[in-house]
């Protein structure tokens, strides 16, 4: 609105808390906020949490393709290249198959492992809650390694009393900003709604366990969007994967 503002000058000096910091003028603020709010009405809408829910749909899946690291794509690469030509003389041999198909997955996981924690600082960052699923202990574990200050953690060896412990300060510590759980242990019998975000960081091939994971953030009777990620590493067998499930 040219109109309106016509001058970047005139506009920081008004509306972006102007201050001299003994070299020259900065604006790191905001000022003058309810004038602003009521000279760019005409040209926004505005409308809060409540007014939007009934709007939108119980749940919102997103897919988020991550950048990838060049050495580990390169090694994924390979891996994969040497698993299309072991497949072709094992075609039979589907137990070791299933084995190969696993370490493929967690090079997968390697690659983009540095984009995958970027992205849950990002997320971390606004305040909210976050629940984690992981497939495989090693990558449930070295996302704890780096967030074990506002995190708890469960899997299959978890005991009954970890098991609580872990609901327990997620669901009522407000420190505690992120649960990390692996999709088979943690998928079911759990309550985990302090969060209404959930980030699938590796998958199952079953997509049952997803749904069920996906549950423990969301209740039928719930009022509020749950908001479902999937952090996929783009160009990987992942991509298969999401798109079968």
């Amino acid at each position: 609105a040219p109109s309106i503002f016509p001058n970047r000058w005139r506009y920081l000096n008004q509306f972006c808390n102007p201050t001299h910091n003994g070299f020259g003028m900065v604006f790191n603020g905001a000022s003058n906020i309810e004038q602003l709010h009521e000279m760019i009405q005409p040209y926004m809408i505005r409308r809060t949490k409540e007014e939007v829910l009934k709007d939108l749909p119980p749940k919102i899946k997103s897919i988020v393709p991550l950048e990838l690291d060049a050495v580990e794509k390169k090694n994924y690469l390979d891996a994969e290249g040497e698993f299309a030509i072991w497949i072709e003389k094992n075609l039979h041999n589907v137990i070791q198959a299933q084995g190969q198909f696993e370490k493929l997955k967690q090079l997968a996981y390697l690659a983009k492992r540095n984009s995958v924690l970027t992205w849950i600082e990002d997320f971390l960052s606004s305040g909210e809650k976050l629940v984690v699923m992981t497939y495989h202990i090693m990558a449930m574990n070295d996302i704890y390694s780096k967030f074990s200050k506002v995190a708890v953690k469960l899997d299959g060896s978890s005991s009954a009393k970890e098991r609580q412990d872990a609901i327990d300060k997620f669901q009522n510590d407000p420190n505690v900003k992120l649960f990390i759980g692996q999709i088979q242990a943690a998928g079911v019998g759990i309550t985990l709604t302090a969060a209404s975000s959930l980030a699938f960081v590796e998958y199952s091939t079953v997509p049952a366990d997803h749904d069920q994971a996906e549950g423990r953030i969301h209740r039928h009777t719930q009022k509020y969007t749950s908001n479902i990620y999937y952090l996929t590493a783009d160009g990987t067998v992942e991509n298969d994967i999401v798109d079968m499930l």
